[in-house]
């Protein structure tokens, strides 16, 4: 959440996911990381923050 208590949201998150898919898991997960954390902008959280990025080749 920010600090106007908006969620960054699931809508949001695919759409980030969907434009960096052609990156590597390690992207992904660093470009998540990198717009979530400027979303919330220095807000306290109420929750941990886990991720896991799993690219399937092939």
């Amino acid at each position: 959440m920010n600090k106007n208590g908006d969620e960054f949201g699931e809508d949001r998150l695919s759409q980030l996911v969907s434009q960096h898919a052609r990156e590597s898991a390690q992207a992904i997960l660093d470009k998540i990381t990198h717009d979530v954390t400027h979303f919330a902008n220095g807000a306290k959280q109420h929750d941990d923050f886990t991720m896991v990025v799993v690219k399937v080749v092939g």
